[in-house]
Parts: C-alpha cells; structure tokens; sequence
C-alpha cells in the first residue's frame, strides 16, 4: 500500500512539473516573440520589411545548426542532456546581446560613403546592407524567434511523448493545451508590465534567464521521475530521405504538408502587414511593445474561447466544417491586407490607426482558429493512416511543413521587393497579393483533396465494423 501510494505521488509530481513546464515555457515562447518586435522597431519604420531578409541570411542557417545540434546530441546522449545542450548557448547570446550591442536605432546615415551610394542606386540594397551590418540584431532576431520553436514545439513536446504512456497523453495533453492558452494570457500580463521599463532588453534577458533555469530545473525532476517507464519505451529512429520518400508517395501527408506550408506562408505574410502598421503608428520601444502585450492578451482569450468553441462544432458539423474554417479566415484576412494597400497606399498609411484594430483583431482570430480548429483536425486526420505512416508523416507535415512555410513567406517577400526594386510595404504588396492568391488557391485545392482522403479512409475502416456487427 505504501509503495502504491509512493508511486502516486511520484507521477503527480510529474504531472505539475509538466504543467508548470508547459505554463513557464508559453511564457518564454511569447515573451521572446515580443522581443523580436523591439528589434524590427530598431530599423525604423520599414523595420517590416527587414524581416524576409532576417528569415533568409539568419534563422534558416541558425535553425538548421541548432536542429542538426540538437539530433547530434540526441542520438549520442538523451533528450534531457540535449534540453541543456539546446538552452545553454540560447542564454549565453542573450546575456552577451544585452550587455554589448547598442540599443539605438539604425540609422542609414552611418553607413560608408560606398554603401550609401549603392544604397540610392538600388533602394532594397538598405536591406540587406542593414541585416549584414547590424549582425549582432540579425543573429537576436533569429534566437528570439528560434527559441520558442525548440523550447516549446521541440523540446517540450518530445519529453512529454518519451515521458507519458498513450493513455496518460490522452488524458493529460489537452490540459497541456489548455494551459497554453493561460501562459498567452500571463505573458501578455508581463508583456504590458515590461513595456513601462526603460530597457526592454535588460528585463527580458532577465526574465528569460529566469525561466531558462527553471525550465531546466522541471525537466531534470521529469527526467528523473519517468526513468522506469523510459527504460521500457522502444527508441524510433526516422530516416529523413525515408520520410520524404513516403510523404511524397502518400496523397494523405502531402495534402497535410501542403495545407501546413500554406497556413504558415499566408500568417508569416499578413503577420508582417500588421507589423508595418504598427511601425507607422507607434513611435518608441516601449509602445510598440505594449502594444504586443495586449495583443496576447486578447490572442490567448480567443484561443481558449475557440478550444471551447471547436468541440461543440466538431460534434455539431463534422470535420470538414471545423478544418475549413482556418483556411476561409487565413485566405480573407491577407487579402484585406494586401487589397487596400495596393489600392490606395496613402490611407494605409495615413489611417493606420483605424486599420490596425481590424487587422490585429484578425491576427489574432488567424492564430485563434489555427490552435483551437486546424490544429486537432489535423491530428484527426492522422488516425486513419498506419503507425509507419503516422510516424513518417508527423515528421515531414509538421516538422518540416512549417519550417518550409516559414522560410518560402521569406522568399516570396524577398523575391516582392527585388521585383519592386523598394524598400516600402506598399510598393510590394501588388506582387505579394498574387503570390497569396496562388498559394490560397494551392490551399484550397489540398484541403478538398484532403477532406476527401480523410471520407474515403474512415469510411472504408468502418465498413468491416458493420459487416461483423450482429443484426438487430
């Protein structure tokens, strides 16, 4: 009885490490997404358009370092001792960036008498002359960015998959979810509080070194606390070349991985909209980032309220119902952002303030839908396929669907604003509407193929269920 009730307390504990693992690392996923917003307000009003060429010339190599780090030290030790491997430069460059980079904005003029030249021969040469000069802010960007992605997406997610049985997950992860939407909401809290001080960065370095040592605190005693049960789990090794191939052979992951290229391509986009918008209407650090806070805010309600939401409509309506709902809203709102800007440039500029409630109201309802109505129809339409299926298929759509999505919005803006010849949002938005409208198109195509994959694969495993049903 003792040894039961050991045993009980010893996998509670476990679970509130996860919970308070889940609640501190949303908080540092959207703290640092928030800092990133300092950095674009660094480079002036077309901070926005600075963003393609960061995701280009930074975060692509970065990512792909860091991932390759991160499976190197994976294979060669454990996921615990990758957590640290992963964290630990993260929390050296902060640290270094705060104590050592100039905390003024970017200014042109400062540039050599050469650069400046080419710079008015050819106006996107500001660009990529700014991200190369202004190393130390290109490198942030890309860290403040990339942490969430290996913090949260990565890291958390693998520790709860090697630290809990299925049936343990499937009772425990919607609570994961659950709290994610509260960490949105608390982050905003911090956000908002953090915008009054006068050095942004030196509070956030703070913060983030703060739950840096926690996080890896709780995931040490996780670690600990599951060491039976992980020596009992069979080690999956995936091939990449493996997953590619089958992806690519399988209509059902490659319509899943065109839809999540899609999404991400289309949010990255209109995400940057909105973000020229701010720039234009706010004029320090400190509002635009208090800005940030209360956009979190309103994100993480709108999550929880569409989690609530999307149960209901699944029951009501179905699965196609719910997963279409993310595209309409996605495919709607980028093409307001980009319709009125291309029509008239002087009162998108001019009126920021009325057009940025209206869009920042549907970033938020993007994010919203994408969490609470994309997210677990696309784990729904996992079910059908095979375990190998299902393992490969994971690994390619949402593992490298998203980074692809991410990186191509870099390269649709780039290749907008050397086609454009400016270094203006207005002067690219024509040339982005169209390559949105391709790739809402391409969305819609896979959705509905999608949509008929999934009928035709439930359908056919419940037919062999009724045949053996006994009459009534």
């Amino acid at each position: 009885m003792l040894k039961v009730m050991q045993k009980l307390d010893k996998n509670f504990l476990r679970h509130c490490y996860m919970c308070v693992l889940a609640l501190s690392s949303t908080i540092g996923f959207n703290v640092m997404r928030g800092m990133r917003e300092t950095v674009i307000f660094q480079f002036g009003k077309n901070g926005a358009m600075y963003t393609p060429f960061f995701r280009i010339m930074s975060v692509l190599p970065i990512s792909t370092l860091m991932f390759v780090y991160y499976l190197y030290v994976k294979r060669r030790f454990d996921t615990l001792t990758a957590y640290y491997a992963v964290v630990s430069p993260f929390l050296i460059y902060f640290v270094l960036f705060a104590v050592f980079s100039d905390p003024h904005a970017v200014a042109t003029t400062q540039y050599s008498g050469w650069l400046q030249a080419w710079i008015q021969a050819y106006a996107p040469l500001e660009l990529v002359a700014g991200a190369m000069v202004h190393w130390d802010k290109t490198i942030y960007y890309a860290l403040c960015e990339i942490w969430g992605s290996f913090t949260l997406v990565i890291l958390f997610w693998q520790i709860a998959n090697e630290t809990y049985t299925d049936d343990q997950a499937a009772r425990l992860y919607p609570v994961f979810s659950m709290l994610g939407g509260a960490g949105i909401i608390c982050s905003s809290i911090i956000i908002r509080y953090m915008g009054r001080h006068p050095n942004i960065t030196v509070m956030a370095t703070q913060l983030i070194v703060l739950l840096g040592l926690v996080n890896c605190w709780l995931v040490t005693k996780v670690w600990k606390a599951c060491s039976e049960y992980r020596a009992t789990k069979p080690k999956i090794l995936i091939g990449l070349r493996r997953g590619i191939k089958l992806a690519l052979t399988t209509p059902h992951i490659l319509y899943l991985s065109l839809c999540i290229i899609s999404f991400s391509i289309l949010c990255n986009i209109y995400e940057n909209a909105v973000r020229n918008i701010i720039l234009q209407h706010f004029h320090s650090e400190q509002a635009v980032f208090s800005f940030w806070g209360g956009f979190y805010m309103g994100k993480g309600l709108l999550v929880i309220s569409a989690n609530i939401l999307s149960k209901f409509l699944l029951r009501q309506f179905g699965w196609f119902y719910v997963a279409i709902t993310t595209p309409i809203v996605s495919i709607l709102s980028i093409h307001l952002a980009l319709t009125v800007p291309s029509i008239n440039v002087g009162y998108t500029l001019g009126h920021a303030h009325y057009l940025l409630p209206l869009f920042a109201l549907l970033l938020q309802l993007n994010f919203a839908v994408k969490y609470a109505f994309f997210d677990p129809t696309k784990e729904m339409a996992y079910i059908p396929l095979s375990d190998e299926q299902k393992t490969y298929g994971k690994t390619i759509a949402d593992g490298l669907g998203s980074r692809i999505g991410g990186i191509s919005s870099g390269l649709i803006q780039t290749l907008a604003i050397f086609t454009a010849s400016g270094n203006q949002f207005a002067q690219i938005a024509p040339y982005l509407l169209i390559a949105c409208s391709l790739v809402s198109i391409l969305w819609v195509w896979a959705m509905s193929n999608l949509s008929r994959s999934y009928t035709a694969m439930t359908t056919s495993q419940e037919a062999p269920a009724l045949l053996l049903s006994p009459s009534t």
